[in-house]
């Protein structure tokens, strides 16, 4: 089955989005970082007691206010950060060699990818893991790069896509999830 498709940054950007908010240690990461803001606060509240022998209702109504709309905006504020880095590694124009009109020609034996400037031929065992989104397939050769299939761009018909699907499903093992 051959496929081609004009590889775009914002084709690029989809997989890091997909692979940053799927990642433990993003998960980990922003867990921690909302509960920073009611461990401070839970802290000088309990010097506040330890010191004075009572709580203070303002100084709490204001922590409590305070750690709410930490709670609240800003696991947003460390997402919208953490894509500001990632377009800006991806503006480099060292990543431009990957944009532009990609071809894959899926057979029995694996995946020959032919990008701008590179060909790759993997073997169906190359690939650790696949993921279909709504968009994209995401052929993942190692745990953190991936063969990024827009899927809307292939122009295929509901037959070929079912059958496109088979293929990655038949040659591929995932622990847990098909496509």
């Amino acid at each position: 089955m051959k496929l081609s498709f004009t590889f775009e940054l914002s084709d690029w950007m989809a997989f890091q989005k997909y692979y940053l908010f799927n990642s433990r240690q993003y998960k980990n990461t922003r867990l921690l970082v909302a509960s920073m803001m009611p461990m401070v606060s839970s802290a000088f509240l309990m010097y506040d007691y330890f010191s004075k022998g009572r709580l203070d209702a303002g100084l709490c109504a204001l922590f409590i206010v305070l750690s709410a709309a930490w709670i609240v905006f800003y696991p947003k504020r460390y997402e919208n950060s953490c894509i500001k880095k990632i377009v800006k590694i991806l503006n480099d124009d060292r990543q431009s060699s990957i944009l532009g009109m990609h071809e894959l020609d899926l057979s029995e034996d694996g995946i020959i990818h032919k990008e701008p400037e590179s060909l790759q031929q993997i073997s169906w065992k190359g690939i650790t893991r696949a993921v279909k989104t709504d968009d994209y397939y995401f052929l993942f050769t190692t745990s953190i790069s991936a063969i990024v299939i827009p899927i809307m761009k292939l122009n295929l018909d509901a037959y070929a896509l079912r059958d496109l699907d088979d293929m990655i499903n038949m040659n591929v093992r995932n622990d847990n999830e098909n496509i």
